[in-house]
């Protein structure tokens, strides 16, 4: 849908306007002079929109209407439109085009009926979900060994593979993806292919739903490229009928994505779905159920800028958490005694008739419950724990004596990280940071694939493709 243009008639304001959409702006056209002259800002408004206003959050708005060809649209975009002498126009954020209603005949198609399509699943596709399930799956390749060698192509039998499932917000989703070829009659190139994820719904939902679903799908996708920018293409919304048949009858379309098909050859570094197999809905879900932190993902992965850095370390911290609540890792006696301090906080913050008092016995408390072993001791029982996925790639790294460095490589990070965290001006920087946080990302990358239950073997092809160490690895 992007690059196309679309016009028509929305109502804005409960008032209807005609419409022309390209290049993700919507423009307004008034339906006659006297509403232009109506939209069409004075000299007086002019000049105080010119002055120093409030700062206000600018939110998103939804207009409907119709298009030229009678198909239904919504546009998704900034409640603070732009005014050119009467003519609205607006930065689009999202697009859904879709039909309202499809026909049903009798069987005798003496008569027929209108019935309201519902929203029970789509399928997406793009450059990065073909470099996750390779498009030549819908390929099959055959060589005839008679009087001479002869090879030929055919149309495989085309089944989607399953991805697991998973749910979110009170929906059950499975997940597949298949790989569809195309044949073209008139082009240089006869035949093309493309892989397409999959979701079945199992109920009917809302086109937000949708949009906000896609979105932790991106969040996904971007830990399966180790980059921000993934390749995703519009969403084809589909209905299921009584024969539990899916049929199409909507289209939706994110502009916050990325478009354009990335031309550097690394960008097909991913992990695959060889690598993750039905572990993917499992990986999906950790990104609905909002446990995945997302700051972390690069722009450009040869360098490791500031932001970056503090922004891997949060990171690290946080999924350590996650995977290794403080019972895990701290003795009986500890924890006892920090919950008696904190109780004993606790209550003197109630029974104090200081306000003053109570005040520090919560701020105490507060300090007792987020108290955590450092960063080094976090990033050495994290390396112990997944020594078996992590040892060749620390042996490249730092030697095959890298355990008599452990020590050294810990303190190393955790004064990176307080240093960081505190910004203390005398920060140094030195090369040996830079394997370090290499070691760090491969570790965020173990320690949630191995979480979700994908084999060791999957998890080091995995990391040995996305950080592109190009290791022989002996599975």
């Amino acid at each position: 849908m992007n690059g196309n243009q679309i016009k028509g008639f929305v109502k804005y304001n409960e008032i209807e306007y005609g419409f022309f959409f390209a290049d993700e702006e919507l423009l307004l056209f008034p339906c006659n002079e006297e509403q232009r002259q109506k939209d069409t800002p004075n000299l007086f408004d002019m000049f105080i929109a010119g002055r120093p206003q409030p700062r206000k959050v600018i939110r998103k708005i939804l207009i409907s209407g119709t298009t030229s060809d009678g198909k239904n649209v919504i546009f998704q975009v900034s409640e603070d439109p732009g005014n050119d002498n009467g003519y609205l126009y607006f930065h689009v954020y999202a697009i859904y085009l879709y039909t309202k209603h499809h026909h049903v005949y009798a069987k005798d198609l003496s008569t027929q009926s209108s019935v309201a399509n519902r929203i029970r699943g789509l399928r997406i596709g793009g450059q990065d979900v073909d470099f996750f399930y390779n498009p030549a799956h819908a390929f099959e390749y055959k060589i005839s060994r008679d009087s001479r060698f002869q090879d030929s192509v055919s149309v495989s039998n085309i089944k989607p593979m399953n991805c697991g499932m998973l749910s979110y917000g009170g929906v059950d989703i499975s997940v597949s993806v298949c790989a569809y070829p195309a044949m073209h009659f008139q082009l240089s190139t006869p035949y093309t292919c493309s892989s397409e994820f999959i979701f079945h719904f199992s109920k009917e939902v809302q086109i937000e739903f949708v949009q906000e679903f896609i979105g932790y799908l991106q969040l996904c996708m971007r830990f399966i490229c180790r980059r921000r920018a993934v390749v995703l293409g519009d969403a084809q919304i589909f209905d299921i009928d009584e024969s539990e048949k899916s049929r199409s009858f909507g289209e939706l379309c994110v502009f916050q994505f990325a478009r354009k098909p990335s031309e550097d050859k690394k960008a097909k570094d991913v992990i695959t779905y060889q690598m993750l197999g039905e572990h993917f809905a499992k990986l999906l879900q950790c990104f609905c159920d909002k446990v995945m932190y997302t700051n972390h993902y690069p722009v450009n992965t040869a360098s490791y800028s500031p932001d970056r850095i503090i922004f891997l370390l949060i990171g690290f911290e946080r999924e350590f958490q996650n995977l290794n609540p403080e019972d895990s890792y701290r003795c009986e006696e500890y924890l006892k005694v920090k919950g008696m301090i904190k109780q004993y906080a606790d209550e003197l913050a109630e029974s104090t008739p200081s306000k003053r008092e109570a005040k520090y016995a919560k701020a105490f408390s507060r300090s007792i419950g987020k108290m955590q072993i450092g960063f080094g001791d976090k990033l050495r029982r994290a390396i112990v724990e997944h020594q078996s996925i992590m040892d060749c790639f620390l042996i490249d790294e730092y030697g095959e004596e890298y355990k008599k460095q452990l020590d050294e490589i810990c303190a190393r990070m955790n004064k990176l990280r307080n240093d960081l965290a505190h910004g203390n001006l005398d920060l140094k920087f030195c090369p040996e940071h830079i394997g370090d946080l290499k070691m760090v990302e491969q570790l965020l990358y173990a320690m949630r694939l191995k979480a979700i239950g994908v084999e060791e073997r999957s998890v080091r092809s995995a990391i040995n493709t996305i950080f592109r160490c190009n290791l022989s690895l002996d599975d």
